[in-house]
């Protein structure tokens, strides 16, 4: 008999032969983590597990944006046992997206997708200083390295960080979330910046944590 899925594979299979499926015997095949999304400077770990222990070989196929396909065989793990033959290829850092398939004999798989994204990071910070009038001291802004916020109380403080995409950002002082940022573009890149009111006895650490859709 011929599942309802397997059914859908030979519909496609007949009407539509470039199409970019796998055949049936691939419906075997268990692959991880199949389609995933990752950052930019990851490893990626693909796996395959086969229901046949006699298996010795097995081929991962991987597909870049150029559309060119190469052919690398996958390494068999301590982990097969008496039920499965398992296999592994390791990508210690990506940095493109592409498309994978893995053979295994006669079964072939359908393709699935590592989907490489950008890490979000700050490419500078400022720090503006708006001082209490009767200080008499020039409101200034400088540039942000390793050095703390320092200021008399009662000074108003605007952190600007620029980042390279967009993302969600906090402020954490001590540990402990800050307001939400209010959000600009320079030059095409985004700014998130924070303004503090520096009161007596203010002290301690500050930093600031980004976060993408993908976490």
């Amino acid at each position: 008999a011929i599942w309802p899925s397997h059914t859908t594979r030979l519909f496609v299979r007949v009407l539509i032969p470039v199409v970019e499926v796998g055949n049936i015997q691939g419906l075997s095949l268990d692959v991880t983590p199949g389609d995933i999304n990752t950052a930019t400077g990851e490893s990626v770990e693909i796996e395959l597990a086969v229901p046949d222990p006699r298996i010795g070989r097995a081929e991962f196929f991987k597909k870049n944006p150029d559309g060119i396909e190469t052919r690398e065989r996958m390494s068999r793990t301590a982990a097969s046992d008496d039920e499965k033959s398992r296999f592994s290829i390791r990508f210690p850092s990506v940095t493109e997206s592409f498309r994978y398939r893995v053979k295994c004999g006669s079964a072939l798989s359908g393709y699935y997708t590592v989907n490489v994204i950008e890490k979000p990071e700050i490419e500078s910070i400022a720090v503006s200083y708006d001082y209490p009038k009767y200080t008499g001291l020039p409101d200034r802004t400088v540039a942000l390295s390793n050095a703390g916020i320092s200021a008399i109380a009662g000074t108003g403080v605007t952190i600007a960080a620029t980042l390279n995409r967009a993302a969600d950002a906090f402020l954490l002082l001590n540990g402990q979330k800050t307001a939400e940022p209010r959000f600009a573009e320079k030059e095409d890149k985004p700014v998130a910046s924070w303004n503090l009111k520096l009161r007596p006895g203010t002290a301690g650490t500050w930093s600031i944590r980004l976060k993408e859709e993908h976490g």
